[in-house]
């Protein structure tokens, strides 16, 4: 049973991306991905807008794939009656070791920390401001009466979030 003040807690971990490299397409895509950021930071030029991550890569298919698991989550909570919803951002984080290794072995340890770090920080900032910029301002106007709200995961282990 449930009431109005009912708060649902939706949280996008970072194992649902770990499993998605097991399809053959995406592993190759997240290599891309990663000497794409590198050469963009490289060369100075902007992070991709968080609208507009590439199509044919692992962060652009992943940011689709979350938008389509929040819009389809969010319907069903909504016709269930639940008007409240905070949904914590996929933690992709510098701070996960696993992650850092990943990122580490594809580029066959040819990189330093700081590349690790910075290529993971570009991976959670797009996939969090999709969800945060992107999809649940939509999903709030689409299903009246819901409260949609977005806790970044990641923003709060490096800066507090709070006063």
């Amino acid at each position: 049973r449930h009431s109005a003040e009912t708060l649902v807690v939706v949280h996008a971990g970072g194992n649902d991306f770990l499993h998605a490299l097991m399809l053959p397409p995406l592993l190759p895509l997240l290599l891309l991905d990663i000497v794409r950021c590198g050469a963009r930071r490289a060369l100075g030029l902007p992070r991709f807008k968080a609208a507009s991550p590439p199509l044919l890569s692992f962060v652009g298919l992943s940011a689709r794939w979350l938008a389509l698991q929040l819009r389809l989550l969010v319907a069903a909570l909504h016709r269930l009656g639940y008007r409240r919803v905070l949904v914590s951002g996929p933690v992709i984080t510098p701070s996960l070791p696993l992650a850092r290794t990943v990122v580490t072995l594809l580029m066959l340890g040819l990189v330093r920390p700081s590349f690790v770090d910075a290529t993971l920080r570009d991976f959670g900032e797009l996939l969090a401001s999709t969800a945060r910029d992107e999809v649940l301002p939509r999903l709030e106007s689409r299903h009246d009466g819901m409260q949609l709200a977005f806790f970044d995961t990641p923003r709060c282990w490096s800066t507090p979030c709070w006063p």
